[in-house]
């Protein structure tokens, strides 16, 4: 059964017992945090809790605090842990590929020095060459430098992830920074910059679902009221009080919550709960902080039936080749037949807000375009992680271009709201192995049918999705071999 990990995020309205009791609670669920984590990443940490169970109720003692707020501070931290060690791993092998591929820049290096060191050896070199010879000695200094580098920095990492060395900075390492030098970043105190660094550490508050606690969470009940159409809230506070079990003092009230996406999923998860339906499934809250306001984040997961796709293949396929600056669009028919082409204009690039709009408003009318036909869609499942690792500093201009064009060659977001908005919408799509697909539609379609490359690699990908196979015309032999063959 296909399901999405849905976060839906509403913001809360200021100044209410709510946002009140999270402005006092974050600085103390992140300092407990902090700790947690300098005791989860201690070496000795194995040796003295043998049992998960063991640390939480240490945590429970030391901290005063309920274990089911200690379980979602856990959670939390334990899924740090793991991202920070994914993260190493990517590292690790993006240094690994920059090692091979700068090994085989000095090895060419060598070969042209070797060409001409018997010249400058017999002093028979011309000046012309004498100074080829020596721009690739200082050449071959300045790569084996960065190579040793490589290597020593390959090194520490492995040893970071033998070891599980963690090295964290909750507030970010950039805004750490700033202290040591507060004119140029603008600040005039040391005050100042504390305040902000405080501000961009404690901003967040979790509290981890359970599908088998009352309406999917350990601390948290959601309820929808019909009559007024918005949710309420009701959160048990995370410190421990002599007040009796059920007192009114040991939680928070919110109401007037709105949701503007996923409104009837999020009543449908809460019904499951009340009328206790085998599908209930746990539901997972986050508050997170943005200067004074405060924005709430439900997280659960949204099924569906695979029948429930409103669009199929039988009919044709829609093909996508995304580019920079532009996804070309080509529709073919049952037949394979190229009925349309649509090219959607990017204007924006890399990773700023204007940039994640755009791609999201030009997705979603390519969704909508395919949900009025019923065709499924077809995309490239590219990869751009290994040639990213392998670029290194360009000198010319058009290098400079090329570099600074595939760092914001953003495929992984097109590839993510791609799913996500096609999920929602349940328009299926199916990624295509990308091999050859420009060389294929350059060769087989682009004359012939007057495309430009794009246009006719769209069309590729459309039709080999739908099972049709374009091949490359073979390469002809050349001299004895090619008389062989025809012998």
């Amino acid at each position: 059964m296909p399901k999405r990990t849905i976060t839906v995020e509403t913001r809360l309205q200021c100044n209410t017992e709510l946002t009140n009791y999270l402005n006092s609670t974050v600085s103390v669920y992140e300092q407990v945090k902090r700790s947690i984590w300098h005791e989860m990443t201690d070496k000795n940490y194995d040796k003295k809790y043998a049992k998960e169970s063991e640390f939480t109720k240490h945590c429970r003692n030391k901290y005063n605090l309920h274990s089911r707020a200690i379980n979602s501070i856990i959670h939390e931290v334990k899924g740090t842990m793991h991202s920070y060690m994914e993260l190493k791993k990517t590292e690790l092998a993006n240094v690994t590929n920059k090692i091979t591929s700068q090994q085989g820049r000095v090895d060419k290096t060598i070969k042209c020095l070797d060409k001409l060191k018997p010249k400058v050896t017999d002093n028979k070199a011309t000046d012309k060459e004498l100074d080829k010879y020596r721009k690739y000695k200082q050449r071959l200094y300045y790569q084996k430098n960065r190579l040793n580098r490589l290597k020593i920095k390959k090194q520490n990492l492995e040893y970071v992830i033998e070891h599980k060395i963690y090295s964290l900075c909750f507030g970010s390492k950039q805004m750490f920074r700033k202290q040591y030098n507060l004119f140029a970043n603008n600040y005039k105190t040391y005050t100042k910059w504390h305040n902000d660094f405080v501000k961009n550490r404690d901003k967040n508050i979790l509290f981890l679902g359970a599908y088998n606690e009352t309406l999917g969470n350990q601390m948290i009940n959601l309820s929808y009221n019909e009559d007024t159409d918005i949710f309420n809230i009701k959160i048990r506070k995370i410190e421990k009080t002599n007040n009796k079990k059920g007192s009114a003092d040991n939680y928070v009230l919110g109401d007037s919550i709105k949701f503007s996406y996923h409104k009837d999923d999020i009543i449908k998860l809460l019904n499951e709960h009340l009328s206790n339906n085998k599908n209930k499934q746990s539901i997972t809250y986050r508050f997170h902080k943005e200067n004074t306001k405060w924005y709430m984040q439900i997280i659960f997961d949204l099924y569906f039936e695979s029948t429930s796709y409103i669009t199929r293949c039988n009919n044709g396929v829609i093909g996508l080749d995304y580019n920079d600056g532009f996804i070309q669009l080509a529709e073919t028919d049952k037949c394979g037949n190229l009925v349309n082409l649509q090219k959607y204009n990017l204007q924006y690039h890399g990773t700023g807000n204007k940039a994640k709009t755009e791609i999201e408003q030009t997705i979603s009318n390519i969704v909508k375009y395919a949900q009025s036909v019923g065709k499924d869609i077809a995309y490239e499942n590219l990869n751009f992680k290994s040639t990213k690792s392998q670029q290194i500093k360009a000198t010319s201009k058009n290098g400079k271009q090329y570099n600074r064009m595939l760092h914001q060659f953003d495929y992984s977001r097109y590839k993510q709201k791609l799913q996500d908005i096609s999920f929602n919408n349940q328009v299926f799509i199916y990624y295509v192995n990308p091999k050859n697909t420009s060389k294929i539609g350059k060769e087989k379609y682009a004359n012939r049918m007057k495309l430009t490359t794009h246009q006719s690699a769209a069309f590729v990908i459309a039709r080999r999705y739908q099972g049709f196979k374009d091949k490359l015309k073979p390469i002809p032999l050349k001299g004895k071999e090619n008389l062989k063959q025809v012998s």
